[in-house]
């Protein structure tokens, strides 16, 4: 991936999700295997990996911490863009079908999902550190915080967000 002072949105998308998918290979902890960037809100009919953009903005993304130390010189409000993406992991949860689910059911099922709660988080922290390098002095990455969406219709997600903001988008 070229990057140079800027980044390309889409490129960015297809770095998170093959990152995502190398860290939980080197875990030993397998992904759904429907794995995409996907164009807006991706449905919930399948487990599934996804990358999604939540949006393109000026300045520093609203979420991003303005307190911390930021190295090189500040750039104006208007020199500067903002990407935001939520990488999502959905898995199937048990569910009364007919009968309620047994308390262990549960429990792996809670367990898988702390589990991937985690491998997100650092997948995330990491790819961030790789790329922020290549932005130039008033670029920035946050790797932000995993957020649990659902249970809806016998699956349960998560929503991993990833800012990165450079002089330039393509």
């Amino acid at each position: 991936m070229t990057i140079g002072q800027g980044i390309k949105v889409d490129e960015m998308a297809q770095t998170l999700l093959d990152h995502v998918v190398v860290h939980f290979e080197a875990a030993g902890v397998p992904l759904p295997t429907h794995r995409v960037v996907t164009a807006g809100a991706p449905a919930w009919d399948c487990e599934q990996l996804t990358v999604t953009l939540v949006g393109v903005g000026w300045g520093q993304a609203i979420d991003s911490a303005t307190e911390s130390a930021r190295p090189g010189s500040p750039l104006s409000v208007y020199a500067l863009r903002h990407a935001v993406y939520a990488v999502s992991i959905v898995r199937c949860v048990p569910k009364p079908d007919p009968d309620p689910p047994s308390m262990g059911e549960l429990n792996a099922s809670g367990l898988q999902f702390m589990k991937d709660a985690g491998l997100l988080s650092q997948a995330l922290v990491e790819v961030g550190s790789g790329v922020r390098n290549q932005l130039g002095p008033s670029g920035s990455v946050q790797a932000g915080m995993i957020e649990p969406i659902g249970p809806e219709g016998g699956f349960v997600g998560m929503d991993g967000q990833f800012i990165i903001t450079a002089a330039t988008l393509g």
